[in-house]
């Protein structure tokens, strides 16, 4: 886990550091579609005007006097062509952009809310990352004050899901609205990715898929900090299994039972909503050296990622005001949605105490 996990944070890394063609990702894809605003005046300035350098961007190696960074020869032959009013709107929905991760981020988790529901549904909760790509920086760093929101219960939720097909549609819907939340986003970020140029990086088509992907590689660090610094006890005795317990039973009772009996007991644990689970009490327990450095770089990371989102999307070029605002408004919505199943698992989990006992 470690090493796919080291190989998964190197790729990403090195992915925005080098500088490769476009046909690396999305070969040759740059300048065939754009957004409805502008769209007909840059495919016009793209095939009429500046023809040369969007052929010399097509065939590469035609010519071996052709630039190695033709993308960028042609975006700026656009650009040349294009109006200053038109620069000028390019120039305010880059504003717009850039404050969009600060808008996500407003409406996304604090760290212990991410990884406490992503130590008790996995899979949910992945989907539930990616339509939320961002963390409210201004609850990263105080873990015990962020784990009051999760041990209030709420008492009337287990009287309205004491049937068993409302526990299973709800639960249905979680995930139709997780996996909808979490497409749009990889949709939107695509699209963005490949009707624009990051004026920083041009040959790069998916940068915002890389930021919204980053954003897993934190839950994941988040989940091993909670996981280090708490420790979970029961408080009551019921026939629901932890993920620890299924855990123990697939290293003991795989040699002997069929595999698809563990599957079961797995996909029956993922897709429990948490207020039909046991109950737990919290208590902090030594932290280790591990613990205390995620304690003090997961908030900087945080802000590193909010830093970088900003970045990447303040330098995008091609894309008006109007063209702007849908896309905003689809990260927002993703984010909202999330938000809300993930608050409804949370406060479900209904914890009755919570005991700090930090030991130095």
């Amino acid at each position: 886990m470690r090493k796919k996990f080291a190989f998964g944070l190197t790729f990403i890394l090195s992915s925005l550091s080098y500088n490769s063609s476009a046909s690396d990702t999305f070969p040759r894809h740059k300048f065939e579609a754009w957004f409805s605003t502008y769209g007909h005046h840059f495919e016009e300035s793209s095939t009429i005007a500046c023809n040369d350098t969007l052929q010399q961007y097509k065939n590469p190696g035609a010519d071996s006097s052709v630039p190695r960074f033709s993308i960028a020869h042609h975006a700026d032959c656009i650009l040349a062509n294009t109006t200053e009013t038109i620069r000028a709107n390019m120039a305010s929905a880059g504003v717009m952009l850039g404050l969009m991760p600060s808008l996500i981020s407003s409406l996304g988790p604090s760290l212990t809310e991410a990884s406490t529901l992503l130590i008790e549904r996995p899979f949910l909760s992945w989907l539930l990352a990616i339509g939320a790509p961002a963390f409210n920086p201004l609850r990263a760093s105080d873990h015990q004050d962020q784990l009051r929101t999760i041990k209030q219960p709420f008492r009337a939720l287990p009287r309205i899901l004491s049937s068993f097909w409302i526990h299973v549609a709800i639960s249905l819907l979680q995930y139709l609205l997780a996996l909808a939340a979490a497409v749009n986003v990889l949709a939107a970020s695509l699209e963005l990715g490949l009707k624009t140029i990051a004026s920083w990086k041009k040959e790069q088509s998916y940068l915002p898929l890389i930021w919204v992907n980053l954003s897993l590689v934190i839950h994941l660090c988040a989940m091993t900090r909670l996981r280090l610094i708490s420790k979970k006890e029961r408080n009551d005795c019921d026939n629901a299994s932890s993920l620890s317990d299924i855990e123990k039973q697939m290293k003991s009772q795989i040699p002997h039972q069929k595999v698809h009996k563990l599957l079961i007991r797995l996909f029956i644990f993922e897709t429990r909503l948490c207020v039909m689970r046991e109950r737990y009490d919290i208590s902090f327990d030594t932290e280790t050296f591990l613990g205390h450095v995620l304690n003090a770089a997961l908030p900087v990371l945080v802000v590193v990622h909010l830093f970088l989102g900003t970045m990447i999307f303040s330098s995008l070029l091609f894309i008006a005001v109007s063209d702007t605002w849908p896309i905003m408004l689809r990260y927002a919505l993703s984010a909202a949605v999330a938000q809300l199943i993930r608050m409804f698992e949370i406060a479900g989990l209904g914890q009755e105490q919570l005991t700090a006992s930090a030991a130095s």
